[in-house]
């Protein structure tokens, strides 16, 4: 059963993550409007994924010590006026500047979400509600792709940010009914619990597999637009929601990790290893130019990162039980870190060298993260 204040908190996680990811799939078509080169509109994923790797750690520092629901009331009002902006936006230079003012917000959001359902949350439930919430942002991810490229197919790609400003604007009332949840850790923290937070004996080694995993799903996400219209001589987008439609896998991969933390012992480590072959699997399919090799690659490799995902998020929460703001702010941080790298050094790969070295590369990656899984089995271990 869902806690009535969680249900409002797993809306937020949609909003948020629409916001975030409605340009990805419209990048082709901002950078022809706009006579930019495909690492220029790349920028829109760089502008707002940055800040998110910055913001997080001192934003959930700030969350031991503060109610959340003034910051996510402060998020909704932005994004809504970025948004109208945005629809108004006659070069890249003020969306790359509209992005970042969102990527500045969206941690508020996205920490504030994170922390209040953990807070809220028994031990023995963690898996199931992190699991729900990762599923969301799932959908609330594909959802804000697929409105914007219906939307550019069929009307104006300007209509999908007024529905997103409406939207945050919507939400604004909901919020106020909002408990005032207190921090349970009312001492002084300072500055240095951040540095041992990223230092944890375990945890040490999930942020930075978490940052190589999410830097391939987002490189994934930013360039196969990109490709599909090159590799396939199509101005259409339909193709492109047809590969991002099998991203809806991932919602069920998240969502299995619930029954497998019961039935698997380790599953950070043995789960890890099993998503992480799946991983290189599905980035091997997107070396043949075929819509149905690029379908099953989408699949497997959203599939099998979210599912990740799901599992070291919980793991997270588990290591560090007195401070889960800071724990939360350092988790997203090196997600994002992943998420800003990935949305542009691909594409200078690409550039350099080609699409297929590119996926090469990721692929030594996932042995990367195979030996950081192998570390962190040792240190629970000992």
């Amino acid at each position: 059963m869902i806690q009535p204040d969680h249900r409002l908190l797993y809306l937020l996680t949609l909003l948020a993550y629409g916001i975030l990811y409605a340009p990805q799939p419209i990048l082709p078509a901002l950078a022809s409007e706009f006579n930019s080169s495909s690492n220029q509109a790349a920028l829109l994923t760089t502008a707002v994924m940055l800040p998110l790797a910055i913001a997080p750690l001192s934003y959930g520092f700030l969350l031991e010590k503060i109610s959340a629901k003034a910051g996510l009331t402060y998020s909704c009002v932005t994004m809504a006026l970025c948004h109208v902006a945005f629809a108004n936006i006659t070069d890249i230079n003020q969306a790359v500047a509209i992005r970042a003012i969102e990527g500045m917000t969206l941690p508020v959001m996205l920490t504030s979400i994170m922390t209040l359902l953990t807070r809220t949350t028994p031990g023995d439930k963690l898996q199931t509600t992190l699991s729900i919430y990762i599923a969301l942002t799932i959908v609330g991810g594909l959802g804000g792709r697929t409105l914007s490229m219906l939307l550019t197919e069929y009307a104006d790609w300007r209509t999908t940010f007024i529905i997103l400003a409406v939207a945050s604007l919507l939400l604004i009332k909901p919020l106020q009914k909002l408990p005032n949840y207190k921090p349970p850790h009312r001492d002084p923290i300072h500055p240095k619990e951040v540095f041992s937070c990223i230092k944890h004996r375990r945890n040490r080694y999930l942020f930075p597999f978490i940052m190589l995993q999410f830097f391939t799903m987002v490189a994934i996400l930013n360039f196969i637009p990109f490709r599909i219209m090159q590799a396939f001589n199509t101005e259409s987008y339909w193709p492109i929601l047809l590969v991002y439609s099998f991203y809806i896998v991932a919602i069920g991969t998240a969502l299995a990790t619930i029954n497998m933390r019961q039935r698997v012992s380790d599953l950070q480590f043995k789960g890890g290893l099993f998503w992480l072959a799946i991983t290189a699997l599905g980035l091997w399919s997107f070396s043949i130019d075929s819509l149905l090799m690029y379908c099953l690659g989408f699949m497997l490799v959203s599939g099998a990162i979210f599912a990740n995902h799901s599992i070291c998020s919980t793991e997270v929460n588990q290591n560090e039980t007195k401070y889960t703001g800071l724990a939360n702010g350092t988790y997203l941080t090196f997600y994002y870190t992943g998420g800003a790298l990935g949305s542009i050094l691909p594409g200078l790969w690409i550039q350099l060298w080609s699409w297929q070295t590119t996926l090469y590369i990721m692929i030594i990656g996932c042995v990367l993260s195979s030996a950081i899984l192998c570390l962190y089995h040792k240190s629970k271990a000992t």
